[in-house]
Formats: C-alpha cells, structure tokens, sequence
C-alpha cells in the first residue's frame, strides 16, 4: 500500500478518463440509428442542387436579365416586363407571391401619389365665371382682377409704380402698364378660347399669393436701448407690419421636365416692405398648398429711405427692403392628363364659383310700392 500511494493521484486519473470513454462511447449513437439523412448522403444531394440551381437554372437566369435590360426602375409601369423579370430572374418561383404582392402595394402607393398631386393642381383649371364668351369673359378677367389689386391697396399691401401713386378704376382694369407690373394680362386681342386654360392658371396663382400677402402680418417690437432721441426708431408698442406686393414677371414658356416631375411654370415676385413684414409673407407663401409652388431661390435688396437704391439704413420702423423670389408653378394636371390608370373624373375642371346672390330688397312700410319706388312723398 505504502508503494502504490506515490502513484495513487495518476491511478484515479486513469480510472476516470476510461470510465468518460466508455460513457461517450455508450451515448453517441452510430450512422445508422441517426434519423433523416445520413451526412455521406447529405453531402451528395446538397452537391446535386449546387450543380443544378448555380450552374443550371440560375446562370440561365441570371443571362435572361442581362437580355432583357436589366432589372426594372421602381417608377416602371409596365407590368409586363416586371413580370418578364419575375418569370425569368427571381431565384426560386416561391418568391413570386411575395414580390407580386410588394410590387402591387408600391404601385397603389405611386396610384394615391398621383391622385393628391391632380387633385392639389385642380384649382389651376377652375374657371372665374361660366361663360366663354370672348367680350363677357374678358371683362370679368378685368373686373376680378382689378378687384384683387384694389383690395391690396386697400389693405395697404401693394407697392404702385411711382406713376400710378392714386389709381382709378380704369387705371386698374385697363392700363396695360400698370396691369403686366403685377403679371396681369390686358390686350383683349389674345383672349380667345385657347388661351382661356394660361389666363385662368395665371390668375389662380396671383389670386393665391394676393391672399397670402394680404394676411401675413408681421411684427416690430419695441428696443428698449432707444429713446425719442432716435426718431422713428423709438416705439411705445409693437407695430404690424405688411409686405407690398410689387412685381409679378412670367416666364414665357413652360420648361421641359420629365411627366413625374409635373409641368413647371416659371415666376419671378418682388416684394417690397419692413424685414419682419417680407418674412412673415414668403413664410405664407411657403404654406400654400393648391397649387403646388416651390421657392427656387432669393434675393434681398436694401432699398434705402427713399428706394433710390442708396445703402443708407433708414430711420424709421419700416425701413424699406427688397425682396426678390424665384418659384416654380407645377401643374400634375396637365402631366398625368393622358395616365389611363388615374380616375377620368379627377381630370374635369371644377364648377367655376357660384355668382353671387342680389341683395335682398330691403323692407319698408311702403312694401312693394316702396320697392319699386314708388312709396315715397
């Protein structure tokens, strides 16, 4: 005993590492009790599909694609060369349900895309009034467009040409100089029936920027470093403060773009005013939504106290600034007018506005007689 006890530590080591074997060789089961495929097996089905799939069906797919031009760009609308790519390209046929049923939904998303641009661009072919007369339609052309700047004046919102400080109303509905300053037309001479659809989009837009224009009221607030010694500069209360409406140029024609990115009508507008008052206008502007309008750009000028184009900082709240703006005009209209996956309908012009109703006769003892003029002493 006293002999074995130096070598006793490696006995038991021995004894155990024969006792793991046994029970590992006791738990690992042979080849052939494994269920399924055995891996010898395995190995030659998986080198078979190899063989198959990459050098057979798939390279023949693959130089299909290649014949055809590629795989389609996702603003495709053909479906029959989607499905050409689909037939002759997707790795297995199991992934048609699923692609088929991705490429439906995005072109439902393209669909209801279309359908919110046409509908934003309707308001461009809703016409002033109901008749196409030449002599009546131009005079409403006249009267509602005079009325739109005589309300800016009104509202203290438009810049006049220095020549027409006090305009009338035929300075308004007729001068040619002062109309074509704010984009207006005025040669009767042009307005025949074909050119109803340019005048009529014209005049939404300036009827749009009018409004805006006219209802962005920005503020002057009170500094107070400044006293009466600083003139005009000092200030008890804020002040609310208008943009002028001075200018409105046209491009003359329509520049050439793709159909998905809309017909583009070019505008250049000048607003004239306070800083406050011009920031609080474009952000206006920004916010119209029908039609669609995109600021391309901007300038800022300092006019001076006088508008002379002197650099001098005016001493006055309303320190005279010009403001110059590019934007562009996009009709999806008229770009998806030949889309025969769109709704007919969403094509029609909008009723033009209901005339208004005649002032009520006003009630007098005298009634009818007095109506008709003829109740009085």
């Amino acid at each position: 005993m006293e002999q074995i006890k130096p070598y006793l530590f490696w006995i038991v080591c021995g004894v155990l590492l024969v006792v793991e074997l046994a029970i590992i060789a006791m738990v690992e089961p042979g080849v052939e009790s494994k269920p399924g495929v055995g891996p010898a097996d395995a190995k030659q089905q998986a080198e078979s599909a190899y063989r198959s799939r990459i050098q057979g069906d798939l390279l023949e797919r693959a130089n299909n694609v290649i014949e055809i031009g590629g795989v389609p760009s996702p603003l495709e609308r053909s479906t029959e060369r989607i499905n050409e790519v689909l037939d002759n390209y997707i790795i297995t046929d199991e992934w048609q349900t699923i692609l088929k049923g991705a490429i439906a939904e995005h072109h439902k998303q393209l669909k209801d895309i279309k359908i919110g641009l046409v509908s934003r661009s309707r308001v461009l072919y809703q016409p002033f009034t109901a008749t196409d007369t030449p002599a009546t339609w131009y005079f409403e052309y006249q009267e509602k467009t005079a009325d739109i700047l005589r309300r800016l004046d009104e509202a203290g919102a438009l810049q006049m040409p220095a020549a027409f400080a006090d305009p009338n109303d035929e300075d308004l509905t007729e001068n040619e100089r002062l109309r074509s300053t704010f984009g207006l037309r005025t040669d009767p001479n042009t307005f025949l029936v074909d050119d109803h659809e340019a005048v009529v989009r014209e005049y939404r837009v300036i009827e749009q920027l009018a409004a805006a224009i006219a209802n962005a009221s920005g503020q002057v607030y009170p500094n107070p470093l400044l006293d009466s010694a600083h003139g005009d500069w000092a200030m008890d209360e804020t002040a609310a403060v208008l943009a002028r409406f001075a200018e409105l140029e046209w491009e003359e024609e329509p520049r050439r773009t793709a159909p998905e990115n809309g017909v583009e009508y070019g505008f250049t507008l000048t607003l004239e005013g306070p800083l406050a008052a011009l920031h609080a206008a474009t952000a206006a502007i920004d916010r119209i939504s029908n039609p669609i309008l995109v600021r391309t750009g901007c300038k800022w000028h300092r006019a001076g106290r006088r508008g002379d184009g002197s650099t001098e900082v005016g001493a006055q709240v309303d320190e005279h600034m010009r403001l110059v703006l590019n934007y562009v005009l996009l009709d999806y209209l008229a770009a998806f007018r030949g889309d025969s996956g769109l709704p007919a309908d969403l094509f029609e012009p909008p009723e033009p506005p209901e005339p208004p109703a005649p002032p009520a006769a006003a009630e007098t003892d005298g009634g009818e007689e007095a109506a008709n003029g003829e109740g009085g002493e």
